[in-house]
């Protein structure tokens, strides 16, 4: 079958280390050109190798990490190089910037050549760098050289520095570049990069921008990109034209924008605005989100706005945000606030958020502080989050605390434990979990300890999950080594699930292709397609599926283009499907109809549909209407006027 749909899916892994907003914004200023630094000479005496920067010198800051590929062939790479390796961020993000700008259009091709054989953690900081300095200088190439790219590291912020530099320089040119680029991924991307470019500089001229837009054209986000910059410059226009926006999820949106921003400048303006919005569902939240800015900034002005409040629902819950501001930093002052609560389910809520926000800053204290509140939900359930927070604070006094709980409340506290015990001693923590019958059905104490354990000493963290009794932990626990043994050994996995009894190899099998397609894309395939058609086929699946298109969308749709009619092709359809849907929803939708079991059709198609008809409702039933794949009885269900 021919690939329906052209989008592309990037992992959006940021790191988030550095800001070099100023470098696509041009100007120059505080960051003006950076010569005559520390880390090497200011102009002339030649490139030597050898030195700070030269070919061998990933030490040049003493601990930085050694890169594979990251060789400087001259002074400029190499002061872009050291500056990946400084540890210190903000240091880190003025030498990147001090760097960047001393390229020059010709020397950036190739340098973005030897950027590209690097492993993807230096591709992902390095790209948007490097494009966007070549932005500055000619962001037209620098944009058609972006959508070329194939692999994904770095995408999603090297556009937003292209647009955005773009934009200072021709604001119609990047917006007539953004819109001729074909239907898919990089358009959608280089469309939301360009009204955050666009909102920053002319909020107004983003909103039309916006609402020129039809609703598959734009982000979900668009409206609060828009009024959060608009806020920022001016409160009272932002809310008034946030208001007067039709009555819907955009709508709705833009008002907890200015709501959140608004309350960071003026938060007593912007109180009394929230106060007066008509719908309470609308208003309920702008309260919360501007009360939850005030308390940070200026908690007795927040207080007493608050109650001044009538009695009531919207009083409780600005007290009740309160609350979870003071905890960590007046303990007793939010104490004191929760008296201001009515007995019952307004005083219980607010003291899940007090012992909630106080553990982060001292767990024993709200540990003990929970074990005098009378109502014994709120005992238990807080009970976990308390003995997380005081696991990574301590350990051993957190395993005491939970120790001296009751039984029900012990086991929960022992499931915030199991994360932090099972980085420290997996083995320690999974035999005293055991030997106490503390772990949970659900699970989640395996997943959070086994696999370190597994990582450590494999063939004992197998021999321990074997050992378990029959049933769902047990196949989980046996899932879960394999899946690590896969990272360092996945044929000889392959050979392992096959001596697993039936009711075990699912899971096994499922975790194996999930994180083989992720080292060995052809093989784990390869291994998948072999498989006999079986619940561990159909899991295995959609697992491979998952992961290779996040990675490399045309190559899963080639894949699954190839498989015969079958169960486990319906479950790879499916699982793409829902993937793509948000990105692509008529390909999505597509997709979802070439499924040979009808039930499963009719599923995916009716998630395809409800999610598509948030965003344009017109193309969703247009759809449905004329596919003659989908059922009359799901198109009688989905396209019958509302009552």
């Amino acid at each position: 079958m021919k690939h329906k749909t052209t989008i592309l899916i990037a992992a959006g892994a940021g790191l988030g280390c550095f800001a070099l907003g100023y470098m696509v914004a041009g100007g120059s200023g505080a960051f003006g050109s950076h010569h005559g630094t520390a880390n090497g000479p200011s102009s002339g005496g030649g490139y030597q190798s050898g030195n700070a920067f030269g070919p061998g010198a990933a030490g040049a800051k003493d601990g930085g990490p050694q890169v594979v590929g990251m060789v400087a062939s001259n002074e400029k790479e190499g002061r872009l190089f050291a500056a990946y390796r400084e540890p210190n961020d903000l240091r880190r993000s003025f030498e990147f910037y001090s760097a960047a700008k001393e390229l020059t259009a010709e020397e950036i091709p190739d340098l973005i050549a030897k950027i590209r054989t690097m492993p993807g953690d230096a591709r992902e900081t390095l790209m948007p760098v490097v494009l966007g300095r070549w932005a500055e200088l000619d962001p037209k190439a620098a944009g058609d050289f972006l959508v070329s790219l194939n692999d994904k590291n770095g995408r999603d912020r090297a556009m937003r520095y292209v647009i955005a530099a773009w934009t200072d320089k021709d604001p119609i040119g990047a917006k007539n570049w953004a819109m001729s680029l074909p239907a898919g991924f990089h358009r959608n991307n280089a469309i939301q990069s360009l009204i955050g470019a666009l909102a920053k500089r002319d909020p107004q001229a983003a909103l039309a921008f916006v609402q020129d837009q039809p609703p598959n054209g734009r982000t979900d986000n668009a409206y609060e990109v828009v009024f959060s910059n608009w806020a920022q410059i001016d409160g009272k226009a932002a809310a008034a034209m946030a208001m007067d926006l039709p009555k819907n999820g955009n709508r709705e949106r833009a008002i907890q924008a200015v709501a959140d921003r608004w309350a960071q400048s003026n938060p007593a303006e912007a109180f009394a605005w929230a106060k007066d919005i008509p719908e309470l569902g609308i208003k309920r939240q702008a309260l919360a989100n501007v009360v939850d800015a005030w308390a940070g900034a200026d908690p007795d002005g927040a207080k007493a706005a608050v109650l001044a409040m009538p009695e009531g629902e919207l009083r409780n819950r600005g007290v009740s945000t309160m609350v979870s501001r003071l905890a960590g930093r007046d303990p007793e002052a939010a104490q004191q606030l929760l008296t201001e609560l009515p007995e019952g389910q307004a005083r219980n809520w607010g003291t899940r958020v007090l012992v909630e926000n106080w553990a982060y800053t001292d767990a024993k204290a709200a540990g003990a502080y929970l074990a005098t509140v009378d109502d014994p939900r709120t005992r238990n359930d807080m009970s976990r989050q308390v003995s997380q927070q005081f696991a990574r604070q301590d350990l051993q006094g957190a395993i005491a605390w939970a120790e001296s709980l009751d039984e029900e409340t012990r086991k929960n506290a022992f499931g915030g434990i199991a994360n932090t015990w099972g980085q420290q001693d997996p083995k320690a923590a999974l035999e005293y979990f055991s030997k106490n019958q503390l772990i949970n059905e659900d699970g989640v104490m395996l997943n959070q300890t086994l696999p370190r354990w597994a990582s450590q000493d494999s063939a004992a963290a197998l021999e321990w999950a074997k050992s378990m009794p029959d049933g769902k932990l047990k196949d989980r626990a046996v899932a879960n080594v394999i899946g690590v043994m896969a990272d360092s050994d996945p044929r000889g996995t392959v050979s392992l699930i096959a001596k697993l009894p039936p009711e075990a190899q699912d899971d096994a099998a499922a975790n194996l292709a999930g994180r083989w397609v992720n080292r060995d894309a052809t093989a784990a395939s390869e291994w998948v397609a072999s498989m006999s058609e079986s619940d561990a086929k159909t899991k295995a699946v959609r697992n491979l599926v998952e992961n290779w298109t996040e990675r490399d969308m045309s190559k899963a749709v080639a894949w699954i283009n190839k498989l015969p009619a079958s169960g486990s092709r319906d479950a790879a359809v499916f699982q793409f499907s829902r993937q793509v849907t948000d990105t692509d929803p008529a390909g999505a939708a597509e997709w979802a109809t070439t499924i040979s079991n009808p039930e499963q059709r009719d599923n995916a198609v009716e998630r395809v549909y409800r999610r598509w008809a948030r965003r344009d409702e017109a193309a969703a039933q247009n759809f449905l209407a004329k596919s003659p794949s989908v059922s009359d009885g799901l198109k009688a269900k989905l396209l019958a006027p509302r009552q």
